[in-house]
């Protein structure tokens, strides 16, 4: 139930606020309730102009433009039964040459009796030129007259054939369209349409209030004695979130009949439905997921969220933070979110930027489209601004690491996005990209990570096992490696800084000092290799020269987390050569007194804390890919290179 009084209690802020029914051609409308709205494309829709007798001035097939129009309760929930909107339908409704004679009859019952109750003014006259046009026997071929299609031909039943732009011959079908209307002021020039005619808009709420006839009780969401209906809207297609089941065994002996589980008004039903509607269509609001299941997400003070706040889609970037100023940020409080996609709602809050309270509510939903006819909620949740800045400022603290930018040709801070996280752990390789084919799954696993940012808890423990797995099985992904290892290091780190700096001494574990021996022995064989096929390299990326043949440390990457003592040897053996290369080269000497240094280091550390004594390859823990990283890191950086000439 607090959903639903939820969306009611945002569209009754928006209502106050001047937010609903405000048109914009290029924007989504919170539509007035007892309205509807039909996006144009396809040749879905015909605009046709008028003048104020009727007669056809220009026709067209707009794209991309959303019109509204009115609707009763029984033609917003229309199937296959005859329920005619008032003003505006499909052709088979109200042009009377190819219309059905039951539909048109009803079209135009439906449209007298609004026309009928209005008094004189601007939206009578706008309603008699349409009714003009409607009434004429001729409109159909009216319209066909002022129809640019190339070749047109007419045929029976509205149907016509014309010549596409690619030469062909294509059919279409005119009882299915959707006809829209604009009439010309002859006196002023000036258009009209229902897509801004507020005045009709508040007229035809007022005429629906007026003939509403039914059971009237009281509204279990909004409290208020109202007529109760059992009709409501579909949202996604015809799947709607409130439905009355048919099949008495969901409620007989608890409940005497379908309607007594929850009693709706009809304002009520429009409201939230309404609501929901645009809260779907709105881009900033929702994010599709998986297959049918959508995340909807909104400010009571933000509905249009303006604030630019996405909590799933963006990878968040610091790239206004210095790695060298990161440390602070992870030990100190934040004021805001430490990203830059989400900073703008830490802004809000702080300074005021979109009057944000943080007192106000943060709403989040997911949902799932369960059958044609049904949405369901899988997930729902309320909670203060100030109480989400807080989940995202601790997520962020914890599964913060850094990556290349290319853009900025320098390291940046990130945090990954869930499905950044979903593809590392459990994607498959295909193609040069990773996929994730089960959507069933996909979804539970989307659900698990909301809920652990909002409840400020850790990424569920099957991830992290699934990402602790693929980093010890470098060779099952030949092209998105270093993708899965930025990932699982930000996932895994809880909060580890190894990208600031090395670890230290007797912070150093000996899964942590075997990841630093295999980045040593990485590092010594690449520096050979890429030296050697330098000098034939092509613009040709597909080249067979400039590739870099598979190295010893990452062909023996799964033996070595799994024997380590055992595998080190091998390693050692394999690069030896390599480390003779490098200490014979006057260019690259400096490159192999720094990694013999290093090897120096762990040699000692792994005897001063007694790692030797441990039982022989006992397999390393997930730290190893944290020294890995960091001894890695270490070795590529020029600054502290000594002996290096480059």
């Amino acid at each position: 139930m607090s959903i639903l009084t939820n969306l009611l209690k945002t569209y009754e802020y928006c209502e106050e606020n001047n937010l609903v029914d405000n048109y914009s051609e290029n924007d989504t409308v919170l539509l007035p309730i007892y309205h509807q709205n039909i996006k144009a494309q396809n040749m879905n829709l015909l605009e046709v102009t008028l003048d104020e007798n009727g007669n056809v001035l220009q026709t067209k097939f707009p794209r991309d433009t959303t019109y509204i129009f009115p609707v009763t309760e029984d033609s917003v929930a229309r199937s296959s039964n005859v329920a005619p909107h008032p003003i505006e339908d499909k052709m088979q409704y109200c042009i009377n040459k190819i219309a059905d004679t039951v539909k048109y009859d009803s079209y135009l019952m439906e449209f007298d009796a609004f026309y009928n109750y209005l008094k004189q003014g601007d939206a009578k006259d706008f309603m008699s030129s349409i009714r003009l046009f409607i009434t004429n026997k001729n409109s159909y071929d009216n319209l066909l007259d002022t129809i640019t299609l190339p070749e047109l031909v007419k045929l029976d039943g509205g149907k016509i054939e014309y010549k596409a732009s690619n030469g062909r011959i294509k059919k279409y079908n005119f009882g299915d369209t959707f006809i829209c209307f604009k009439v010309r002021n002859s006196k002023t020039g000036e258009y009209r349409d229902i897509n801004n005619f507020y005045d009709l808009h508040r007229s035809f709420i007022d005429y629906i209030d007026d003939i509403s006839q039914g059971k009237s009780g009281r509204c279990n969401i909004s409290g208020d004695n109202q007529i109760l209906t059992e009709k409501h809207r579909g949202l996604l297609g015809t799947a709607k979130i409130i439905s009355v089941s048919e099949n008495t065994e969901t409620y007989l002996g608890r409940f005497r009949i379908g309607s007594d589980i929850i009693r709706v008004g009809r304002k009520t039903s429009e409201k939230v439905n309404l609501m929901m509607k645009y809260l779907l269509e709105n881009k900033n609001s929702c994010e599709r997921l998986a297959e049918n299941l959508f995340l909807v997400n909104w400010f009571l003070d933000d509905v249009k969220n303006e604030s630019g706040f996405n909590i799933i889609n963006n990878e968040t970037w610091l790239s206004e933070v210095n790695l060298e100023e990161i440390e602070n940020i992870l030990h100190e409080p934040a004021k805001k979110p430490v990203s830059i996609d989400n900073d703008k709602i830490g802004d809000a809050f702080s300074k005021g930027s979109n009057k944000l309270s943080p007192k106000s509510n943060y709403y989040l939903m997911l949902i799932d489209k369960s059958s044609k006819g049904r949405i369901s909620i899988k997930y729902n949740r309320e909670m203060t601004n100030s109480q989400l800045v807080q989940s995202l400022v601790s997520w962020q603290k914890k599964y913060v690491w850094e990556r290349y930018d290319n853009t900025n040709k320098k390291e940046l801070c990130f945090v990954p996005n869930f499905y950044s996280m979903l593809i590392s752990a459990y994607g498959v390789e295909r193609d040069k990209k990773l996929v994730l084919d089960n959507e069933n799954f996909k979804k539970n696993q989307y659900q698990n990570l909301i809920l652990a940012m909002l409840d400020n808890k850790s990424v569920p423990i099957n991830i992290k096992n699934a990402l602790s797995k693929n980093i010890r099985n470098r060779n099952c992904y030949n092209q998105r490696w270093n993708f899965i290892l930025t990932t699982a290091l930000a996932v895994l780190s809880e909060g580890r800084k190894e990208f600031i700096s090395m670890r230290p001494q007797e912070e150093q574990t000996r899964s942590f000092l075997f990841g630093r021996l295999l980045a040593i022995y990485e590092k010594i064989e690449l520096d050979v290799l890429t030296r050697n096929i330098r000098p034939q390299n092509t613009s040709n990326e597909d080249d067979p020269s400039t590739k870099i043949r598979t190295t010893n440390a990452s062909r023996l990457w799964n033996t070595y987390v799994n024997k380590p003592d055992s595998t080190v040897v091998t390693l050692e053996q394999r690069t030896r050569v390599y480390a003779n290369k490098l200490m014979g080269s006057e260019r690259q000497f400096g490159s192999y007194v720094k990694a013999e240094k290093a090897k120096e280091e762990i040699a000692k550390l792994f005897e001063e804390k007694g790692f030797w004594t441990v039982k022989k390859n006992t397999p390393l823990d997930d730290d190893f890919i944290f020294g890995y990283y960091s001894q890695r890191k270490d070795l590529y950086s020029r600054k502290n290179e000594e002996g290096s000439n480059e």
